[in-house]
């Protein structure tokens, strides 16, 4: 009895030995997702010195420029001195 299923059993493992082996990468099954890019933003309070501390400096101007200094775009800061926008395409530097 043991002379037949030690050849069944051998001719079984040989057959599966070979499953789950590929030539093809792990990676060709899993989706290619697209990187998306998020814009960098800014955000800050402007605030101004007294003799008592610091306040919020409303409604101050933020102005964005580009590499030669150029302005760009500009904003303002909301009631309470509170600014967030995203960086404008090409902008390296912004003054308040």
């Amino acid at each position: 009895m043991n002379k037949i299923y030690k050849p069944a059993l051998m001719a079984g493992f040989l057959m599966l030995a070979g499953c789950g082996g590929s030539s093809e990468s792990s990676t060709d099954n899993k989706p290619n997702l697209p990187v998306v890019q998020e814009k960098p933003k800014l955000t800050f309070h402007v605030k101004t010195r007294t003799d008592c501390g610091t306040i919020p400096y409303p409604n101050a101007s933020v102005v964005f420029h580009d590499a030669d200094g150029n302005a760009m775009a500009a904003y303002m800061t909301d009631s309470v001195g509170f600014f967030s926008q995203d960086v404008p395409a090409g902008a390296e530097h912004a003054s308040v």
